[in-house]
């Protein structure tokens, strides 16, 4: 939300103002939007990476169980 007021602000800044003024905060306002580009980059390389870890973990657990499961029932089998 915060993100949006600040864009608004410069905005606004932008069409009220004239001339080199509003040649940098045009300026501002692309490195504002690049800059949140960037942001969003980072944060969704870093949700694919742990996305992709808890699904390794969760095979592995996965594996575990079904190991566990075979070896009870060879278990079982050589008991019985």
């Amino acid at each position: 939300m915060k993100k949006y007021s600040i864009l608004a602000v410069l905005a606004v800044l932008l069409l009220s103002c004239g001339g080199k003024i509003k040649l940098m905060v045009l300026l501002l306002l692309m490195k504002c939007v690049n800059a949140a580009k960037k942001v969003k980059g980072w944060l969704l390389q870093i949700w694919k990476q742990k996305k992709l870890e808890w699904n390794v973990l969760n095979f592995k657990e996965k594996i575990g169980e079904r190991l566990s499961e075979i070896r009870s029932k060879k278990m079982l089998s050589i008991k019985g």
